[in-house]
C-alpha cells in the first residue's frame, strides 16, 4: 500500500521523510529521525539505518477553507488522519518535495 516517498533535508541534520499510502483510508506520513541518529549515521557514512532507528511519525491533516483554499497540519493521531485522508485525499500516490513544498496526487479527489 505504500506508494511514494520524498524527503526534505534543507535543515540538516533535521530530515523529514514523507510517504503516501494508496488506500481509501490511507494517510501521508512524515517520519523525522532524531537529529543525533542522523548525525551518527552521517559521521559513519552509513545511512541505511536512519529509517529504522528512532524518530517521530506524524500524519497529514488537510483543512479545506473554501473550494480553492485551505490549510494543513501534522498530527500524531493516526485514526483521525485516516478519516481525514478518506474524506479529502484517499488513494494518494505521487509525491515530491521541492523548494520547501510538498506535492502529492490523489486518485479519488482534487483538493
Amino acid at each position: 500500500r505504500f506508494e511514494s516517498v520524498a524527503f526534505d533535508n534543507r535543515s540538516f541534520p533535521l530530515i523529514h521523510f514523507f510517504v503516501t499510502e494508496d488506500d481509501s483510508y490511507g494517510v501521508t506520513r512524515r517520519f523525522t529521525p532524531y537529529s543525533d541518529v542522523v548525525m551518527e549515521n552521517y559521521e559513519a557514512e552509513s545511512f541505511e539505518n536512519i529509517l529504522i532507528q528512532e524518530g517521530t511519525t506524524d500524519y497529514l491533516i488537510l483543512v479545506p477553507l473554501s473550494s480553492h483554499h485551505g490549510s494543513f497540519y501534522w498530527t500524531n493521531d493516526l485514526e483521525f488522519a485516516r478519516e481525514n485522508g478518506h474524506h479529502l485525499y484517499r488513494n494518494s500516490e505521487g509525491l515530491d518535495a521541492y523548494n520547501g513544498k510538498l506535492y502529492m496526487t490523489s486518485k479519488a479527489f482534487k483538493v
